[in-house]
């Protein structure tokens, strides 16, 4: 099974049942999918937070293989209130990029605390940040260090936070450690790598040797594409797949270590199936 983590709409087009026959078409079985961002983020004219809300729900459609994901903006005076609202529609995760702000700058905490107690994940953005503001360095990653604090929250850095890859992997061996230490004593926070390009294909395969050092990262880690689902490319899903599989060969990983990068700890990670 192959699972797209990854996938942000972008705009009002297309229905779900065409992004569904591009999903399949790209040898793709199912999809995260992001729902519109918070307004003007990126200049992006989204509406307002209710309308992006419904606009998930409407587009993705109930789809099973569809795993619907709200944009979130922690800075909002209303954003613990559009968590619950979120939750109470049926999202499994929140989607969250840091722009003007450091990412646990601010009241940020306390709204992730409150997503935590939700039992629902981040999908947060990592690394260098392509848009019109230079807005990348608030995505390095030492900047999510705090989060690590908080009890029972599940969160991804995607795009093994290029260029930031070593500081990426080294907040995970100190998230994991932490988690480890306390083991019965608190539900530490668990911290997950989104390998969602990122690099550049000439890099790929030193970040996944990068994530395949660790070894206990080997399930924490998830594939994705950054697609678009209004525009899905089919041959951009096939393409990633084939070039990650023969990475994935050339590390020796197996049949069923494959099967868990492509799907079963995104699955783990929305809380669709259990584990570690």
């Amino acid at each position: 099974m192959i699972i797209d983590a990854h996938i942000h709409i972008t705009d009002r087009d297309g229905t779900c049942e065409d992004f569904q026959a591009k999903l399949k078409a790209g040898g793709v079985d199912a999809a995260a999918v992001f729902s519109l961002p918070p307004n003007n983020l990126m200049k992006i004219k989204s509406g307002s937070d209710d309308e992006r809300l419904d606009y998930l729900f409407e587009f993705t459609g109930g789809a099973e293989n569809i795993y619907p994901v709200f944009f979130l903006d922690p800075w909002a005076p209303d954003a613990k209130d559009q968590v619950h609202k979120a939750v109470d529609r049926g999202v499994m995760a929140f989607k969250i990029i840091a722009t003007e702000h450091d990412p646990c700058e601010g009241p940020t905490m306390d709204v992730y605390r409150e997503i935590a107690a939700t039992g629902k994940p981040i999908f947060f953005h990592s690394g260098i940040l392509y848009s019109l503001k230079p807005w990348s360095i608030h995505s390095r990653p030492i900047l999510f260090e705090p989060l690590i604090e908080i009890e029972g929250l599940r969160f991804s850095l995607a795009h093994v936070s290029w260029p930031w890859m070593n500081e990426c992997v080294a907040l995970f061996g100190h998230a994991f450690n932490r988690r480890w230490q306390l083991k019965g004593e608190s539900e530490s926070a668990e911290m997950f790598v989104d390998t969602t390009p990122g690099a550049p294909r000439a890099l790929r395969q030193d970040a996944l040797m990068r994530c395949y050092a660790n070894p206990q990262m080997p399930d924490k880690i998830f594939w994705g594409t950054d697609g678009h689902a209004n525009r899905y490319s089919d041959q951009t899903a096939r393409d990633w797949i084939a070039e990650d599989k023969v990475i994935l060969d050339s590390l020796g990983l197996d049949a069923d270590a494959q099967e868990q990068f492509f799907s079963g700890n995104l699955l783990r990670f929305l809380g669709v199936s259990e584990g570690a």
